[in-house]
Parts: C-alpha cells; sequence; structure tokens
C-alpha cells in the first residue's frame, strides 16, 4: 500500500496491491472457516478439491485480470461493441485491446466453470450444505458480475457502473474464498 501510494498508483503497483489485499481475504476467511467448523475431519483431496483449488486460482487471475484492465486504461479500448472489439471479430491488436479481450473471454470461460462447479458440488458434496450453498452463491454473483461486465461494454460504462462492478468483484472473490475454504474443511 506504501509503494502503491509513494508510486502515485501506478498500475502495476495497485493490481499488486489489489492482490495482496484479495489473498488477505482468503486467508481471513479460512481462518473463519475452520473457527466455525472446529471439529471437522479433515477434508478429502479429490477431484471436486482440485477443481475448486484451480477454479479459485483461476478467478484469482481474473481478478488481477480485471484490476489490470481498470488500472492500464484498458477498460475503454475496445469501445461499446460486445462481444466484438471495436466492430470487428479481429481488431488490430495493441496491449490494451489484448487486456480487455483477455479479460471478457477469461470471464467467460470462469462463467461456465461456476456453473460446473455448482453442478460438481451438488452431486460430489451432497452432504455438505455449505459447500453447496457457497457453490450456489458463487454462480449467482458471477452471472451478476457478467451482466454488469457487459453493461459497461455494451451501455455505458460509468464511473457508477465500474464501481459496481468492481464492487462486485471483491464481493466475488469473498464468496470464493469461503467456498475453498469450506472445500477445505469439510467431508463430503
Amino acid at each position: 500500500g506504501g509503494v502503491t501510494v509513494l508510486l502515485r498508483n501506478v498500475a502495476w503497483t495497485v493490481v499488486a496491491h489489489y492482490g495482496g489485499a484479495a489473498l488477505l481475504v482468503w486467508s481471513v476467511s479460512l481462518v473463519a472457516v475452520r473457527l466455525a467448523f472446529p471439529a471437522a475431519e479433515r477434508a478429502p483431496r479429490d477431484s471436486f478439491s482440485r477443481l475448486t483449488a484451480w477454479f479459485v486460482g483461476l478467478s484469482y487471475g481474473l481478478l488481477l485480470a480485471g484490476s489490470t484492465l481498470a488500472n492500464a486504461g484498458s477498460n475503454t479500448a475496445c469501445g461499446h461493441g460486445f462481444p466484438l472489439c471495436n466492430g470487428a471479430l479481429f481488431p488490430s491488436l495493441d496491449h490494451l485491446v489484448v487486456i480487455a479481450l483477455i479479460h471478457r473471454v477469461w470471464a467467460g470461460g470462469l462463467l461456465v466453470l461456476a456453473l460446473w462447479v455448482l453442478f460438481r458440488s451438488r452431486r460430489d458434496r451432497a452432504r455438505a450444505a455449505p459447500i453447496k450453498w457457497a457453490a450456489a452463491v458463487v454462480s449467482i454473483i458471477y452471472i451478476v458480475q457478467a451482466g454488469f461486465g457487459v453493461v459497461i461494454v455494451g451501455v455505458s460504462d460509468s464511473t457508477a457502473t465500474e464501481v459496481l462492478h468492481s464492487s462486485i468483484g471483491s464481493l466475488t472473490w469473498l464468496a470464493l474464498a469461503t467456498l475453498l475454504s469450506l472445500t477445505w474443511t469439510l467431508t463430503a
């Protein structure tokens, strides 16, 4: 945080600061879940656990990509075209367009993965209600977040919608951190 201020909010320092804060949120979430379920047996490290860990890790990357998008000035690189960029399927590429397109494609892929994790939670953790609820909350927030992303790109990139999108991104991260913490704590 101090380096970010000293360097006058240079994009990479803001992204690093946000990433560090997200890891702190995850660690607090893990402690909270472990305190809420102190007698829980060690959770299995099975395919659902690995899927959830990959999903959360990739979502962390998306969080950093979104922060990079906002802080590098890429948020207007593709104009108001969705899903196209500046009205073209293959736009002329510069680093700002590449950042914007990576964020869009990554977000779309993770929305599909969120729904897959939800399905798998119902199948693989049928007796662990907190995990099923957390997976449902993550999926709902991902859908809402995607909706705001489409609004920002296609309709209005006002400061209010961008702040709301960023805030929901932070809420999404809290839900993801909770899901991973529950998956690592509760047995099936």
